[in-house]
């Protein structure tokens, strides 16, 4: 009896644990709209999310998603812990003729990481104040594996700019970014 009273006294915390430490693998169609769909839902649900962009696809961004003092951003800031993982030949790249933005400004305490994935073209405005061409990070986690930033610019960090951050290269690749400082 002691150990049926124990089990109906458990057996709801450790639900409620499970649900708290929720995570969740995206399968992100090529389509700019699913990535966003997709970092948007992962920002607002708790525990570790892994997003698998499709391979042989390029998201190819056009808009500003978000703007702020620190510059603008083509995609949902990153509140949350999770890990864009591309596949052969993904790329996310800011349009021709688009308006200045990064692709990723990583909040405090949040995690990024990106694995197999090409980050090219960003561009944040020409003011050496604004930095991070491809990625900002103030105070969070950023890892690259297998990535390759090429053609960024921004005041600082033509590529990534990282303050008071956390930031973890392996196996990356960068050409051709450039700071306006």
């Amino acid at each position: 009896m002691k150990r049926l009273w124990l089990m109906l006294l458990i057996g709801p915390l450790l639900l409620g644990a499970a649900q708290t430490a929720r995570a969740d693998i995206f399968d992100v169609p090529c389509s700019v709209a699913a990535l966003i769909n997709a970092i948007t839902t992962a920002n607002a649900t708790p525990g570790a999310h892994t997003l698998n962009l499709a391979g042989s696809c390029t998201y190819s961004l056009s808009d500003v998603n978000n703007a702020g003092a620190l510059g603008d951003n083509g995609l949902p800031r990153i509140t949350g812990r999770m890990t864009l993982a591309g596949g052969s030949n993904t790329i996310i790249e800011r349009q021709q003729g688009a308006p200045e933005f990064r692709f990723f400004q990583v909040e405090n305490a949040a995690e990024l990481t990106l694995r197999q994935l090409t980050l090219c073209n960003g561009r944040v405005a020409a003011d050496p104040k604004i930095d991070g061409g491809a990625i900002y990070t103030d105070g969070g986690t950023v890892s690259l594996a297998g990535c390759t930033l090429t053609g960024n610019t921004a005041g600082c960090g033509g590529a990534i700019y990282s303050e008071a951050g956390t930031l973890t290269v392996t196996a990356s690749r960068f050409s051709e970014n450039n700071g306006y400082a």
